[in-house]
């Protein structure tokens, strides 16, 4: 059967040679097998002579194409690499459980990016990275590379059948941006692929001639420019074409330096949020400035165009990173040698992530969550896991049983008689609730939530916050009942992935935190959580975001289909969009009105 499949590709890739051989040049490339111990496979091609040794846009490469039998896609990480080493990244962990790439062809003229295609992925698809990047001057003639990483090793097997790439006069071409109203960053790796892990060193500058001004996508004269340590971050995120980014300036040294990027206060740990499944572009920055009109320190936005490596990337949100610092999360330093007393009881910053990427076994909660009854694990932020002492680890989680044993004991109170209100800070548990159930925000609970904790001389209680993470809040995720604008997100027993601590459930039985919870929310609904103010939010953002936002979905031309984990059905235009959050907004905010009285 394997070999009757090998046959039949090969005669569909030699037919469409023969069909092509008066307009370009198809070559075709040798199959094998994928080896599934961990190691790159390499498939070659030797490719000339072409009519044009170097690729440019009048005549380049136009199209590749692979037929690729494999049991799970989900485990594949494909790319091509021209003679001159330039890689291009065609497809990275998609199809999820699905099987087989079955005459798939990657062209940057298709409106469907691989990601949003199902597996078995049959016909022309957009690859992640973009074919334009050959169409440089590089050279045509020599041999490409199809690389073909099995990620997940010793477990499904898999062959290259056939594969060929095809040069002509139609040859793949960069899109293009003249200007934008909003600020330009500009990101040079020098054809090095941006990994998940480690970061690489790439230059960076930005276009900012203020608000008002249009900036010049080629302008050659920038206000900052620095080197920068970057690399791929995000969970759900890393399977999306538009990638979600980390990155610290740093010195010609490597060495880290503080930076004010765009007006906001000077440091050196910044992301580059792609909002692909959150087709609004606003649902985190309308978050985090909710956040800060209720009183509390939140990451700082700044919305730019990013170009990387002369490729427009679409409207990206620059973000503080959730660090210590007095212009961040105000605690105090902790050094290695605050071992007791005062100095040892802060300040922390720490949080509920994935479990995977827990680096310390002991601190975690004393009591069981969730309906599967399992630990809920901590991570802490500051100090790193890497820095942080066995002695200061031991006080943080002696603390937090305490708190919990407060929380769970009879009258909310250890067998001392000490309430847990000594231990967090009310208030700021009480405004991270309202947050999270007015946008109904499924991870709220479970995912990227932060607390900090300064010393016993500077209020040493737990605090809750600050927020991060609301792509799919707001009623922007199809499973777990997070598009519906009833019920409340406290009352999810979360799943195999999400074990929310038993803090919340508790508390709401508290009747006095219960009494000032509702209290505040009604106070919030004269003025930050008005509906009317939200929509005049929303309204003068998508105004400021204008042609960029346009621009942004002819680059990603996602807008009317479905991307993990938009709810159905689709909008299909961007102004549906915004009805959608709009009407979606009005309806959850009714509903806590009524059942929070």
């Amino acid at each position: 059967m394997m070999s009757m499949l090998r046959s039949i590709s090969l005669l569909l890739f030699l037919s469409m040679t023969t069909v092509f051989s008066g307009l370009c040049q198809t070559f075709v490339g040798n199959g094998g097998q994928i080896v599934d111990d961990g190691r790159e496979n390499i498939f070659l091609l030797p490719a000339g002579p072409l009519q044009k040794e170097n690729l440019d846009s009048v005549f380049g490469l136009e199209e590749v194409c692979i037929n690729i039998h494999h049991e799970y896609d989900d485990d594949l990480d494909i790319f091509l690499i021209s003679p001159d080493g330039i890689a291009v990244e065609l497809s990275t962990n998609n199809g999820y459980s699905g099987l087989n790439y079955t005459n798939t062809c990657f062209t940057n003229e298709s409106q469907m990016v691989i990601p949003d295609g199902v597996a078995p992925f049959t016909g022309k698809y957009r690859p992640e990275g973009f074919l334009s990047d050959f169409n440089k001057g590089g050279h045509g003639n020599g041999d490409w590379k199809l690389l073909i990483h099995d990620t997940y090793p010793k477990e499904k097997s898999g062959e290259v059948l056939s594969w060929h790439i095809r040069f002509g006069n139609k040859p793949a071409k960069p899109f293009r941006m003249q200007q934008s109203n909003l600020p330009i960053m500009r990101l040079i790796t020098n054809g090095v692929i941006i990994p998940d892990e480690p970061k690489i060193v790439a230059d960076m500058d930005i276009i900012d001639k203020g608000l008002g001004n249009l900036n010049l996508a080629n302008d050659s004269v920038s206000p900052f420019k620095s080197k920068i340590a970057i690399e791929g971050r995000g969970q759900s995120s890393r399977s999306f074409p538009k990638k979600h980014y980390g990155f610290i300036t740093i010195n010609p040294q490597g060495e880290k330096i503080n930076s004010p990027l765009l007006g906001m206060p000077s440091a050196n740990e910044w992301t580059l949020n792609p909002a692909y499944n959150e087709k609004t572009l606003l649902r985190n920055v309308m978050s985090y400035g909710s956040y800060v009109k209720m009183g509390h320190y939140s990451v700082r936005t700044r919305y730019v165009d990013l170009i990387l490596n002369g490729n427009p990337m679409g409207v990206y949100v620059l973000t503080e990173r959730i660090t210590r610092g007095k212009n961040r999360v105000d605690v105090s330093r902790l050094s290695k040698t605050d071992t007791a007393g005062d100095q040892l009881s802060g300040g922390y910053i720490f949080k509920i992530d994935w479990n995977k990427n827990r680096k310390n076994e002991k601190l975690c909660s004393r009591y069981l969550s969730g309906k599967n009854r399992k630990k809920v694990y901590f991570q802490t932020v500051s100090p790193k896991p890497e820095n942080i002492l066995p002695i200061q680890a031991d006080y943080l989680k002696l603390y937090l049983d305490s708190f919990e044993t407060a929380l769970q004991g009879k009258g909310f109170k250890l067998p001392t008689g000490e309430p847990y209100t000594n231990f967090i800070d009310i208030n700021s548990f009480i405004d991270y609730w309202i947050l999270t159930e007015a946008s109904k925000n499924i991870d709220g609970y479970s995912k990227s939530v932060f607390f900090y904790k300064d010393k016993r001389s500077k209020n040493g209680r737990i605090f809750c916050g600050p927020v991060w993470d609301y792509d799919i809040a707001w009623g922007n995720a199809n499973f777990g009942g997070a598009a519906l604008v009833k019920g409340w997100q406290w009352q999810s027993e979360g799943d195999k992935d999400r074990n929310p601590p038993f803090w919340w459930h508790r508390l709401m039985e508290d009747s006095v935190f219960v009494q000032a919870l509702k209290k505040r929310y009604f106070d919030l609904r004269k003025n930050v959580l008005n509906t009317q103010y939200l929509f005049q939010t929303i309204d003068s953002t998508t105004a400021y975001l204008g042609e960029a936002r346009k621009r942004n979905f002819r680059i990603w031309p996602i807008i009317g289909r479905y991307t993990w984990p938009n709810p159905e059905p689709i909008p299909q235009s961007y102004a549906e969009e915004i009805l959608y959050l709009k009407s979606w907004i009005e309806k959850r905010l009714a509903w806590m009105d009524a059942n929070l009285r």
